[in-house]
């Protein structure tokens, strides 16, 4: 049976009574909780705010659709100039300050803004005529911009993405075999120091950064694995997936991630917890060796559940039953790495599940 969770009022009783906390008015406290929730539109039913950012997206599109046949788009410097008006009004929509929360201003903001972004940067690529490396640079400049310039977590999210696919561009070009693994192992190693610092992070000046920058880190370490569903047959003279390299240093942020939260859960980590993650870690990377994306998508889901984050769980399962499905049909994997994969992720998970959830059960003192 769940218990119950603890009222508002018994919360802030506590905190005071512990000398936490100034004394606080429950009441003023409520209150200011509804202000934000209208403030923020999180008082807004989830299937409203759906149907409003899809009508948002729509309405958008068919705006820059009949601007495009009306100026009639065909040279990169059009498209420099098309793409500098859209983005100047998205980022004047979104930067204007309004008393409550609007979904479709937020939305219709966006939309102007990749638009505008994905003229502006065609347009300078094509009148430019510049190479991998000048589109890779191009593109880390045009996130960089965006992120300084644009004041909410959805944009600044997206634009964190196109910093990281600028320099995944970059070391694209290298057509170095092992160029992306390293790309890989740093954007896994900086989204594991990221959600396991979040207390840091949250506490210090650049608090206002972390959601953005956490979840860009998520899913650009996502969308790297997913270039493990490539075949390399089919790119013979290009710079191949991630492979191996990224499967061994997966499991290194793996174990980091069970050292961390053992330490959380049991104040150390004892000899025999930590030889048992070892051979179980260690375990399920050599059956799945020539899958990444498992054990990858086995580090964030672990992640989540160590740091509470139904976000990151969600996502994380996601992009599992993508992996496994499509590594599972692949030709080129033999039966022994598929068994592998499914028998060790499910015990490495399950193991995960219940040493998390014994030591969450554990009564700690707040400090």
């Amino acid at each position: 049976m769940i218990p119950r969770p603890p009222s508002l009022d018994a919360v802030l009783t506590t905190l005071a009574d512990e000398g936490l906390t100034a004394p606080v008015d429950p009441a003023a406290a409520r209150q200011a909780l509804l202000d934000d929730d209208e403030r923020t539109g999180a008082d807004t039913p989830m299937y409203i705010r759906t149907l409003v950012t899809s009508g948002a997206w729509l309405a958008g599109g068919m705006l820059i659709g009949l601007c495009a046949m009306l100026l009639d788009l065909d040279s990169g410097a059009d498209c420099v100039i098309a793409g500098a008006l859209l983005g100047t009004a998205g980022v004047a929509i979104s930067r204007h300050e309004r008393a409550t929360y609007n979904e479709f201003l937020v939305q219709a903001g966006l939309v102007f803004i990749v638009a505008g972004n994905a003229l502006l940067v065609f347009g300078v690529t094509d009148t430019a005529n510049l190479e991998d490396t000048g589109f890779g640079f191009l593109l880390m400049a045009a996130g960089a911009v965006l992120f300084a310039v644009y004041p909410l977590v959805q944009g600044r999210t997206g634009a964190a993405l196109e910093f990281l696919a600028g320099a995944a561009g970059l070391v694209y070009s290298t057509q170095n075999h092992y160029a992306l693994d390293v790309l890989e192992t740093a954007i896994g190693g900086a989204m594991v120091a990221t959600w396991l610092g979040q207390a840091q992070w949250q506490s210090g000046r650049w608090a206002k950064l972390y959601e953005p920058v956490s979840r860009a880190l998520v899913i650009a370490f996502f969308l790297g694995l997913f270039t493990t569903l490539m075949s390399a047959d089919g790119y013979p003279n290009e710079a191949q997936p991630v492979g191996i390299p990224t499967t061994v240093t997966s499991a290194l942020l793996l174990l980091w991630v069970a050292a961390d939260a053992l330490k959380e859960t049991v104040g150390h980590v004892r000899r025999r917890d930590g030889m048992v993650a070892v051979v179980c870690i260690g375990g399920l990377a050599l059956l799945t060796y020539s899958a990444p994306g498992i054990i990858g998508t086995a580090l964030c889901l672990v992640l989540g559940l160590h740091r509470r984050s139904r976000w990151l769980v969600a996502s994380a399962t996601l992009f599992m039953c993508i992996f496994g499905v499509g590594f599972y049909y692949q030709l080129n994997i033999d039966l022994l790495t598929k068994s592998g994969m499914l028998a060790g992720s499910g015990l490495l998970l399950l193991g995960a599940r219940l040493a998390l959830r014994a030591g969450y059960a554990a009564p700690r003192e707040v400090t």
